[in-house]
């Protein structure tokens, strides 16, 4: 509970003060360039890993990526790059 307050109050804060949402506590920053790769900053983990669907969780959210010939290409505690054919990006709260 501490934990989801903090994070509240973070949110909060980037409103007030008008900073881009990518600064909120919590809020992943992805980054898509063409259709063949993906950037993703502020990761809390991989869900589900396959070479057509994966999905990672984002702390207030969700992001499932979907194509052909998906690649975890590099992963670090806070950020991942994800190459091959991207169909689609959803976005699940």
């Amino acid at each position: 509970m501490q934990k989801r307050r903090l994070s509240q109050v973070g949110v909060e804060a980037v409103e007030r003060l008008n900073l881009p949402p990518e600064t909120a506590v919590g809020v992943p920053q992805v980054e898509l360039y063409g259709s063949r790769q993906l950037y993703m900053a502020g990761h809390r983990g991989v869900i589900s890993y396959s070479t057509e669907e994966v999905t990672v969780s984002g702390g207030s959210m969700t992001v499932r990526i979907i194509g052909k010939d998906l690649q975890l290409a590099a992963m670090t505690d806070g950020e991942l790059r994800l190459t091959g054919h991207i169909d689609r990006v959803e976005l699940v709260e």
